[in-house]
């Protein structure tokens, strides 16, 4: 951005005797606020020490309470961020299991099953021999009181984090078919990886 001056008290803000760019204080400050985030994305993407490999607020802070309490899933977490940023990466089912690792350890941390199982009124699903990856986090909310409408989204964000994970397992992809599956699996961890931030925003407390 070129350094900008006032244009003979019309209040705009100019650039090199150019069309006016901002034209209030608070547009100018917001400019180079938004200005500096980016620079120090860019910083940040092209800094090769980088240990961590999140960029934006929510995953930041998401990356710093796991491994203020669970480095394990701090580490997890990041892995699978830096796997999404490798594009020409052919298969993502190692990335939805690292995904689907940082959950767990964080619902298991919160909800231990010995937990849940003394609980008044609680009972496994059906065909389940310990308590769902849902039902720790039902647990969890409930302990700290959240109205059942707010508890919901993550709790439903934990399900299909946990069902899209499994479904990578599942898949087989064959030799020549591997190709074809590049893209659609990409986007696929991609929308795994936005349940999972829901899931472990709330559970953590972030925001």
């Amino acid at each position: 951005m070129r350094r900008c001056s006032v244009c003979n008290g019309s209040g705009h803000l100019t650039a090199d005797n150019k069309t006016p760019l901002i034209y209030t204080v608070e547009a100018a400050n917001a400019e180079m606020r938004r200005v500096r985030i980016e620079a120090a994305a860019r910083a940040a993407l092209d800094a090769p020490q980088q240990t961590s490999s999140v960029e934006g607020w929510t995953e930041r802070q998401i990356f710093d309470k796991l491994q203020a309490i669970l480095p394990s899933a701090a580490a997890s977490y990041n892995q699978a961020i830096l796997d999404l940023k490798d594009s020409p990466r052919g298969s993502t089912r190692g990335t939805a299991m690292e995904l689907r690792e940082a959950l767990r350890e964080v619902l298991d941390h919160l909800a231990p099953d010995g937990d849940l199982q003394s609980a008044p009124e609680f009972k496994l699903e059906a065909g389940q021999s310990k308590p769902t990856m849902r039902q720790k986090a039902h647990f969890v909310l409930k302990t700290r009181n959240y109205p059942s409408s707010m508890g919901k989204a993550p709790e439903d964000a934990v399900e299909l984090a946990d069902e899209l994970a499994a479904s990578f397992v599942r898949s087989v992809y064959q030799v020549g078919a591997v190709a074809g599956h590049v893209t659609s699996s990409h986007l696929r961890v991609n929308q795994l990886k936005r349940y999972v931030d829901v899931a472990l925003a709330e559970l953590l407390n972030i925001g």
